[in-house]
């Protein structure tokens, strides 16, 4: 998300807001090392306390008008957050964490004008389905359950990728 922001013509200000729990603040943690690698954008930040109201999200929109938003925030603290995307918002953008907001629908979605927008960690839900979706038929086909699903497609990526490289290893 970083080098996104970073390579858009013409950005100012992102503002990052986040709570103080492990997840969120680590999520922030590494948004804000990666955003000082690049030059040109400004980076706020709002650490969020307490329940996060209606008037939160109408002062907050005020106050960062015409910035990008980035919330590393669960579902449940967006619940309220609709001034951000309703008609005539001041913020240019909206980014949530798909791994934050879990399965759970953010509620910004309606609405929206095209502002909000899903951050993924590695692929966008199509295409994770499919590769997903090949592991769990190899798993199937060598009666292996599926119990960890990050762990296990992450082993049977690896262990493909390393036959890939032996056969090329042994063709040279």
């Amino acid at each position: 998300l970083a080098k996104y922001l970073r390579d858009r013509e013409g950005h100012g200000t992102v503002t990052q807001v986040f709570r103080r729990e492990e997840t969120s603040a680590a999520a922030a943690a590494a948004f804000r090392g990666a955003m000082r690698e690049g030059a040109g954008i400004r980076l706020d930040e709002r650490v969020a306390e307490g329940p996060l109201t209606r008037a939160f999200w109408e002062q907050l929109a005020r106050e960062k008008a015409g910035s990008t938003l980035v919330l590393w925030l669960p579902a449940g603290d967006l619940a309220e957050a609709g001034p951000l995307v309703g008609a005539g918002s001041p913020v240019e953008a909206v980014y949530l964490s798909s791994t934050l907001l879990g399965d759970a629908p953010p509620g910004l979605a309606s609405g929206d004008g095209g502002r909000v927008r899903m951050v993924y960690p590695l692929d966008l839900p199509r295409s994770r389905g499919s590769r997903l979706l090949k592991v769990k038929r190899w798993l199937h086909e060598k009666g292996i359950p599926l119990v960890d699903e990050k762990v296990q497609m992450n082993a049977y990526f690896a262990a493909t990728v390393t036959a890939d490289v032996m056969t090329h290893m042994a063709d040279l």
